[in-house]
């Protein structure tokens, strides 16, 4: 690495933005020379251009993380991450540290709170007072109720009495009437009887009895009245303070808890914390099992930017693995902490009942086995970065410390029960936030400012090495066995080629014996017909010629046909294997890049090209084209029949002239002789031609070899190139951590 950043890099008061940000980029441009040679060699330029496109690619690439990384690291105030899976208790223990610590939102956000509940009466105390009102008001409207039952009891009971008096005062006067003499009926006339008296003034009571109920009657009506106006008054004031909760509810404690939905949190929570004269930040990361597409970026970013990571779960177990396409716990982990350099795991003990709170200690045997399998694969995937494990359990601190909580909400009501069991102070100790307290505001963010340098360093560190590591793997997943599987399939359509061209020599000389012995036989046809006719010598000899010359023309315009549709057969074939070949290289190559595509663990995306290289317009063209030397019908062969030496011999054959038998039969044997002498020379013809031909085929074919290789050529070029990027990333990698140790 050059001496700018050796220097950067030892200088602890250099900001990292201005000097190891730069210096960085500048090292990996130079990844691109280790393939920009200069050549003259026409071939091995263009694999240099293709390999050298890979590589700026490459650098491209890793020119974007290290970018992206300048761009959300923080070079200023130590920041400590909450991250883990949802539901996982990190907001609620990061709620519980801003309220013990008095970060500055939460203050504002709880002064409001407390602000409001004053003004709209809005305490436990002023809403059991309005229900009280509520209360006391139905009490008494109970009360009149009572009464103004009790007095229709009372009345109906002086009524019914009253009537049964009356009824015995009638039956009195009427047996008394009854029984009266005449004297004693003239005597009542003049004096009523006692009954008689009686009976007038029960019955002045019956009348007086309902005006009197009456009057009861209203005066509890108007005291029922009363008591509803004074119920109605109660039950508005405590239905508008309960009404008004909603509104407190906006600044109580707890805004940033999640309800277990794994997407609650979507975006990063930032709060910033004074300890002393040390300034430092906590984030509050969306969970991991969220949706990638909404919180993923919002998860990077958060990674990029701390120096320190605590990883919580609820689970005393190892994270899980995921499946295929779908990364589990511990790949997500390895993912988005390889590059930090201070990792803490937080096990945040689920306590829901104070009740838990009495034993000693939070955790259990198999809390403790657990913890150990999950320290050690924590270990496994980190190294010495790896810090070890805390045990807290943060829902009973932040009940401690919570106060600004809604009345009558179920979070109250879980407060009070907690509180009814512990003191704040107890819960605080019991739970273990105290002493974590006491260590995030100390020994964590002691000596920050070198604890940034280096984790920033180391950043950039573990993103060239990752990359180099990935490059490595796809390297010896995809490339290597690229180019070995199109090197098979380069012999293969070799092998198909090579036996192609031997069949087409051997079908050509095979299809021009075929011609030649068509002519022969057709030529003897012919002239046989002629000597059957008994013709003379001179006859014969004229039909000869004249069968000759024209089964020669015949065979100058057939022979060429014949050959073309061998040579159009093979040029079919060959360009099959070509094709096959080429759709076999294309599968690979399509195959290959879906492996690349699907590998759950690679977040690097090369478009490397690597094309067929075979030009088929020009192969098969090669090929017609030499087909077309292999024969030229007008320079096969000149036919000299030597007629006239045939004639005399015939002539000289005194028998002829008297045996026509035996004329006949000279005829056929000089026949035989010419023919058999001509087709001799049409196949030496035929044969030298085909010799002058199939070197020219063969040449194509050599070509057609050679354009098969292409791909392979190209395939491991491309592995070659990326292992010497491999190896230059991990030197860089190497200077920078070296120094990093420094």
């Amino acid at each position: 690495m050059g001496q700018m950043t050796t220097d950067a890099l030892n200088d602890g008061t250099v900001d990292l933005a201005d000097t190891i940000y730069p210096a960085i980029l500048a090292q990996i441009h130079g990844l691109v020379d280790t393939v920009s040679q200069e050549t003259t060699d026409g071939a091995l330029g263009k694999k240099q251009e293709a390999a050298k496109a890979m590589l700026e690619s490459i650098a491209g690439k890793l020119t974007d993380d290290v970018e992206w990384l300048r761009k959300h690291s923080r070079t200023k105030d130590f920041t400590l991450a909450f991250y883990g899976e949802t539901n996982a208790g990190k907001s609620t223990l990061i709620e519980c540290l801003r309220i013990l610590l008095g970060e500055r939102t939460k203050k504002e956000q709880r002064a409001a709170f407390m602000k409001l509940q004053q003004q709209l009466g809005l305490s436990e105390s002023d809403l059991q007072e309005a229900e009280a009102r509520v209360e006391a008001a139905r009490l008494q409207l109970d009360e009149v109720a009572a009464e103004a039952l009790a007095q229709t009891v009372i009345h109906a009971e002086q009524v019914a009495a009253i009537d049964e008096h009356i009824a015995t005062a009638q039956s009195a006067i009427d047996a008394r009437a009854k029984a009266v003499s005449w004297f004693g009926r003239i005597m009542h006339l003049f004096r009523e009887w006692p009954e008689e008296r009686e009976l007038r003034e029960l019955k002045a009571r019956h009348t007086e009895l309902p005006s009197r109920h009456n009057g009861v009657m209203q005066r509890l009506r108007d005291h029922e009245a009363e008591a509803q106006l004074a119920r109605e008054s109660a039950s508005k004031y405590r239905d508008a303070a309960l009404g008004n909760l909603a509104e407190l509810a906006a600044f109580e404690d707890g805004q940033i808890i999640g309800d277990g939905r794994s997407d609650f949190t979507r975006k990063t929570g930032e709060y910033t914390f004074t300890a002393g004269d040390q300034t430092f930040i906590m984030l509050d990361v969306p969970g991991i099992e969220g949706d990638e597409a909404r919180v993923g970026d919002e998860i990077n970013e958060a990674m990029a930017s701390a120096h320190a990571v605590f990883y919580v779960t609820a689970k005393a177990a190892p994270p899980q693995t995921g499946e295929t396409g779908r990364p589990g716990t511990l790949e997500k982990i390895k993912a988005h902490l390889g590059y930090q350099t201070e990792v803490w795991t937080i096990f945040n003990k689920r306590v829901t009942n104070p009740m838990a709170l009495k034993k000693t200690g939070l955790l259990t045997a198999d809390d403790e086995g657990g913890l150990a399998d999950l320290n050690a694969r924590m270990v496994e995937q980190l190294g010495r970065n790896y810090q070890g494990e805390i045990t807290l359990s943060a829902l009973p601190a932040y009940l401690a410390v919570a106060d600004c909580i809604v009345p009558r909400s179920t979070n109250a009501s879980i407060r009070d029960k907690f509180l009814g069991a512990f003191s704040a102070l107890e819960l605080l100790e019991k739970s273990g936030i105290d002493s974590f307290r006491r260590r995030v505001t100390g020994e964590m963010i002691a000596g920050q400012e070198e604890k940034i340098r280096l984790a920033n360093i180391h950043k950039v560190a573990s993103t060239l090495r990752d990359v180099g590591t990935e490059i490595e793997q796809m390297n010896k997943a995809e490339f290597t066995p690229l180019a070995d599987e199109l090197a098979a399939k380069a012999r293969n359509s070799g092998r198909q080629l090579d036996i192609a061209v031997t069949g087409l020599k051997s079908r050509l000389e095979n299809r021009g014996e075929q011609a030649v012995h068509e002519f022969e036989n057709e030529v003897r046809r012919k002239i046989y017909k002629v000597i059957d006719r008994n013709v003379s010598n001179d006859a014969f000899e004229e039909c000869l010629r004249e069968i000759l010359a024209a089964e020669q023309g015949a065979l100058q315009e057939r022979l060429p046909v014949k050959l073309d549709e061998e040579v159009v057969l093979f040029q079919e074939h060959v360009k099959t294997v070509v094709e096959r070949f080429a759709e076999h290289v294309g599968a690979l190559l399509a195959s290959y890049e879906h492996l690349r595509r699907v590998r759950t663990e690679s977040t690097f995306s090369l478009n490397v090209n690597i094309d067929n290289g075979i030009n088929y317009y020009g192969i098969l063209g090669s090929l017609v084209s030499g087909g077309l030397l292999i024969w030229n019908p007008a320079g096969w062969i000149i036919m000299s029949i030597s007629i006239a030496s045939l004639v005399a011999s015939l002539i000289k054959s005194v028998w002829s002239f008297f045996n026509d038998d035996y004329k006949k039969g000279q005829q056929r044997k000089a026949a035989d002789e010419n023919l058999a002498s001509i087709c001799a020379e049409i196949r030496t013809s035929l044969r030298a031609s085909l010799k002058e031909a199939m070197p020219g085929l063969e040449e194509n074919a050599r070509m057609i070899h050679d354009l098969l290789q292409a791909p392979v050529r190209q395939a491991r070029q491309v592995a070659s190139a990326l292992d010497s990027a491999r190896l230059y990333l991990k030197r860089l990698s190497t200077t920078l951590e070296t120094q990093d140790a420094i």
